[in-house]
């Protein structure tokens, strides 16, 4: 009996590496030389000479049917909730692989007015979320937030 009992550990664990190997590689960050750099902290600069951020989702192999690949982009809003509380605004894109294709990019700016502080990006393939984090945007030294 002792004997089923591992061998049933050892295929949940083999099941779990299996579905993690299966699972695209997502990510988000400064876009630099064709690579993108992971930060955990973004300096809040509206020109995309100086500064363009991308979500990346690479999959092992090519995909064999359409795929679509969505993201949100939430940012803290200055529009307080009908509680007093914060809300939030996001900006949603996506972009659809064709069969025979690895990997999707999406590109993202800052804009005008966007506010420092807590932000969070979501990336989803055909719905399934394969990245959800959050990152501080700050803003660029020497510049206070404008009222």
């Amino acid at each position: 009996m002792k004997r089923s009992w591992v061998l049933l550990v050892w295929l949940g664990l083999a099941a779990c590496r299996n579905a993690d190997a299966e699972k695209p590689r997502a990510e988000f960050g400064v876009l630099f030389g064709g690579d993108i750099q992971d930060r955990e902290r973004l300096v809040l600069e509206t020109d995309p000479s100086k500064q363009e951020l991308g979500v990346r989702v690479t999959f092992r192999e090519p995909v064999t049917r359409t795929t679509r690949v969505s993201w949100e982009v939430e940012r803290p809003s200055e529009v307080r909730g009908l509680d007093g509380g914060t809300t939030h605004a996001a900006e949603l894109g996506h972009v659809t692989l064709s069969a025979g294709e690895r990997r999707a990019d999406g590109k993202f700016v800052f804009r005008a007015g966007d506010p420092p502080g807590s932000w969070r990006v979501r990336v989803m393939v055909d719905g399934e979320s394969v990245l959800d984090r959050s990152f501080e945007v700050e803003l660029p030294a020497g510049r206070s937030r404008s009222k």
